[in-house]
Formats: C-alpha cells, structure tokens, sequence
C-alpha cells in the first residue's frame, strides 16, 4: 500500500464526527494548522489535571491520554500506566523532526516519552507496518503512537484559575 492510498480516521475537534481521510491530504492540513499556530503565537493548556498545578516542569500521560504532574502520576490510586513526557527544558513544543516551531497537534511516542508533531508522527506511521506503531525518530524504539490531544488557550476571554477557557485542539 502506498502512503498516497493510505486512509486515516479523523475526528472532528469541534463536532466530534469521525470521518475516513486520505492520510496525505490529512498531512497537509496538519502542516497547515502548524503554520497558523506558529503565525498566531498560539498556547496550550499545561495544567496537571490532578493538582492544578499551573506549568508542571515534568509531566506524564495517561494511556487514556490524560496529562498530569510526574508526582500526580507518580501517586495515582487507580491503575493506569503512565509514561513520562520528554519535553524541552525551556517550554518549546518544537517538532525536532519538521522544526515546525508551535505545532497546533502533537503526537507522543509511549514507550519512550518523546513528542513530534501528529503530522510527522503519522509520516512515520504510515512507513511503519503496524497501526498506530513507529520507530521513536530521536531513539529508534518501536513504540505505540498516541495521539495526543492539547487544549488550546482562548486568548480573548479571561482566564479564570478554576475553570480555564479551553479552545479546539
């Protein structure tokens, strides 16, 4: 099968609907959000889901894609495996493989920690002969690929500590 013939499945970030996608045209309009989101400066919501905690220096996900602090995750009381997120020291969400500057999608490779953009992550993916599966582009681990989903900050409407104001990632 050809990455041209390749078909994703999509769910719309605003309705919710689940659609079949041709993976390549799917691609270019992620690297299309990429560059509005690098354009507009655009911010994402880092807040522990557990403690509240405002930018947690180290985080992990969830397998079923929550994000909290390493210490939130690290004291769960429900069984759940975590990995641990291997993010830039100074906050960048850089794509280490596009340079994609402020990538509006990001994607995470579970059995290592690290983060590419969706769009470079499902390039991989369709090289890759298992759904969903890739070699790791920073360590060559064959890992699950999650895709993961990060609120984006509503700039225009204050931003109230107790309930952020979350926007479609």
């Amino acid at each position: 099968m050809t990455a041209s013939s390749c078909r994703v499945f999509v769910t719309d970030d605003i309705t919710g609907e689940i659609s079949e996608r041709n993976i390549d045209e799917y691609i270019r309009e992620l690297r299309e959000k990429d560059e509005l989101s690098a354009l507009h400066g655009y911010r994402f919501y880092s807040v522990c889901r557990a403690c509240g905690s405002k930018e947690p220096r180290r985080r992990a996900v969830c397998e079923c894609l929550r994000v909290h602090c390493v210490d939130c995750a690290k004291s769960a009381h429900h069984p759940c495996t975590y990995t641990r997120i291997i993010e830039e020291e100074d906050g960048s969400r850089e794509c280490g493989i596009c340079c994609s500057v402020n990538p509006h999608c990001r994607a995470l490779f579970k059995q290592c920690g690290h983060i590419t953009c969706r769009a470079c992550a499902l390039q991989l993916n369709v090289a890759s002969t298992e759904y969903l599966e890739a070699a790791c582009p920073y360590c060559r681990v064959q890992s699950r690929v999650m895709l993961w989903r990060e609120h984006r900050i509503i700039e225009d409407k204050p931003l109230n500590p107790s309930s952020p104001v979350l926007g479609p990632s």
